[in-house]
């Protein structure tokens, strides 16, 4: 299963192709008894984030169809979001540990690993729950499944996603300036986003140039990470503060939330540093690159298809 456009297809049936792909995986994902049912729901909340981020590339054909669309999906995956939350805070510890600078930080790190597995299981719905919830979904895939053919994709080429592609290069970079300009958790994790459906966009036109965008996925790939671990560790800061007794003293409290800005602090720093180069271009200078990849991809496509024999070996893997 391939989140890109191929060479071969109209571009407005290789969306609709992609779309078709996810939903149906994500239906096949939840629906598999077999599966750890943990990571079904996470793997069919991303799945609802690409579509969204497919609806964002073609948002202006989609025209009122677009927010209906985009709300279907949203609700979708945050039906499935209370059971991927408990397990991101847990992963988020894991991911702090090696941050530890002596073994009283990395015992309360352990610490509040245990404590917050235990409350997890307090609260976290039981199998039959787990069950609803993934029912749930299926019922919603299944209906927007119905109405991808009637979505009013009518422009070709480049046409289609480019106005899409340019509005979420120009919002990133404006969230990204903004959180740098006044810093703030709320101000990042809408940089972080932003970002994503960028990154999967990308994914999208991956074939245009495949080493130049397989760099630039990369690099949105990372940002994302490196925002998302950002606020993960927030989240289990808040989760730290309502509930004090799982550390068992205010000056273990106080450490573990000094550890957890600390290591907040140098992500925040190193995605700074790389958002710059992400965000380093202007919105139309942005999309004009991008348009001129496309057509040389289509030249490249063109060529290959008239002499099979003398085209590129990386031309005809692309194509």
């Amino acid at each position: 299963m391939s989140l890109r456009l191929e060479a071969a297809e109209p571009a407005p049936q290789g969306i609709r192709r992609i779309v078709y792909e996810q939903i149906d995986a994500g239906m096949q994902e939840l629906g598999d008894g077999r599966r750890n049912p943990h990571t079904a729901i996470h793997s069919a909340r991303q799945r609802c984030k690409r579509i969204r981020a497919v609806l964002r590339l073609v948002r202006r054909d989609l025209g009122d169809q677009y927010r209906p669309e985009n709300v279907c999906f949203r609700d979708i995956a945050r039906g499935l979001s209370d059971v991927r939350d408990a397990e991101a805070v847990i992963e988020a510890l894991d991911k702090l540990q090696p941050h530890c600078i002596d073994k009283r930080e990395a015992g309360l790190v352990r610490a509040t690993r245990r404590g917050l597995t235990a409350r997890r299981r307090q609260d976290t719905d039981g199998e039959e729950a787990l069950r609803t919830h993934a029912d749930d979904a299926i019922g919603g895939f299944r209906a927007a499944r119905e109405r991808v053919a009637a979505w009013p994709l009518s422009t070709q080429g480049f046409a289609l996603v480019s106005p899409g592609l340019r509005r979420t290069y120009a919002s990133g970079r404006d969230a990204f300036t903004e959180a740098c300009s006044e810093p703030s958790d709320v101000r990042f994790h809408e940089t972080r986003k932003r970002a994503k459906y960028l990154w999967y966009q990308m994914r999208v036109l991956h074939n245009v140039w495949p080493e130049t965008m397989r760099a630039c996925q990369r690099s949105l790939h990372k940002l994302s990470n490196l925002l998302g671990d950002d606020h993960d560790l927030l989240v289990v800061r808040e989760s730290l503060r309502e509930q004090p007794d799982i550390l068992r003293g205010a000056r273990n409290l106080e450490c573990m939330i000094g550890l957890i800005d600390r290591r907040k602090c140098q992500l925040k720093a190193e995605a700074r540093l790389l958002g710059m180069r992400v965000f380093a271009e202007r919105p139309g200078e942005f999309r004009k690159r991008l348009e001129r990849y496309w057509q040389t991809w289509q030249v490249a496509t063109d060529a290959a298809a008239a002499h099979p024999q003398a085209a590129p070996a990386s031309t005809r893997e692309v194509a």
